[in-house]
């Protein structure tokens, strides 16, 4: 307890010491403010002059002078009062603020080297924190319960309709052998062209190229499938440099990204396994390959409103304009 008094003591005392400094500069620095707008509006009056009036120059000039005479008094009595603050009352070394040019143009070794190491840092931690929002985004949706799970059906006995448990593989190598026997579905080699790298813990991503049609982007967590993003088939400039963060700047790449979002709640709250829901999605993903010469089964036309027929139905995977996916 005495400890606690005696820091408060000090505390005190230190803001005691800090308030009349402090408020002696605050005045200064209005004085140091009114004299500046003085001189300035006596420099502006004095150059405005009308047509036919003349301007008595050595009065001017000395109203001028007796004007900035006063703003150096003023401002030396604010820097003679700044001097008076304690210094052991604030840390020795304070980073400097002010935008990435005024820091560049600082003397500072450590400074320059901190306004050139500011940029690319800033953008990257924006880009992991979008990337963070949408996965949490994401990751909620299939947090979400379904109609199809859980659920108890009377009517044939009081048998419970459960999904069945996810596949949980850590090994590394393992994970490799089962992903390649999934990826063995006939007729699918010469569609899709996939890539797995490995991102960290049990998190990979699977890079498919649908053919000549567009890029998917999947984000898997053992077998689950977490995340989906669609791009242009030209809009990755590399297959090995994928920017998860950037969405697909293609209106109907957009349409699609949103018919896989659904197609992925669809297969994963469904009473399929992890395998059968993964191969599912392949196969719905596979039938994008018909994108731009298919034509709508409901309505026999390939462009509507200048769009082709993104929806693909979950089960048959036949074409349909958004509109007449149903009806």
């Amino acid at each position: 307890m005495a400890n606690v008094v005696q820091v408060h003591s000090r505390l005190k005392q230190e803001l005691e010491e800090l308030v009349s400094p402090l408020m002696e500069s605050l005045q200064k620095i209005q004085l140091l403010r009114h004299s500046a707008d003085s001189l300035f509006g006596t420099l502006s009056e004095g150059s405005l002059v009308k047509e036919g009036e003349q301007v008595n120059q050595e009065k001017f000039i000395a109203t001028v002078q007796e004007k900035l005479d006063s703003l150096g008094e003023n401002f030396t009595a604010l820097l003679n009062k700044v001097q008076k603050i304690p210094k052991d009352r604030f840390p020795t070394a304070v980073q400097p603020l002010g935008p990435l040019g005024a820091l560049m143009l600082d003397d500072s070794e450590a400074t320059n080297k901190m306004a050139l190491e500011y940029a690319p840092v800033f953008q990257q931690f924006n880009a992991f924190k979008d990337f963070h929002r949408l996965l949490e985004t994401y990751t909620k949706l299939n947090s979400r319960k379904r109609s199809t799970t859980n659920r108890v059906l009377q009517p044939g006995g009081g048998m419970k309709r459960t999904r069945p448990p996810r596949v949980v593989i850590e090994n590394p190598q393992a994970f490799k052998q089962h992903l390649a026997q999934l990826l063995h579905i006939p007729n699918i080699g010469q569609d899709l062209k996939i890539q797995v790298r490995e991102m960290f813990g049990n998190t990979r991503l699977m890079s498919i190229t649908v053919r000549r049609t567009l890029n998917c982007h999947i984000i898997l967590r053992h077998i689950h499938i977490e995340r989906v993003i669609i791009k242009g088939i030209y809009e990755d400039e590399s297959i090995d440099e994928v920017d998860v963060t950037v969405e697909t700047a293609l209106d109907t790449m957009k349409l699609i990204d949103q018919h896989a979002q659904a197609s992925l709640i669809f297969y994963s709250f469904s009473s399929l396994t992890d395998e059968e829901s993964f191969r599912k999605f392949l196969l719905w993903l596979k039938s994008y390959k018909t994108l731009f010469h298919a034509n709508c089964m409901r309505c026999r036309r390939h462009l509507v409103e200048g769009y082709p027929p993104t929806w693909r139905d979950f089960v048959t995977f036949h074409p349909y304009h958004f509109g007449c996916r149903s009806g």
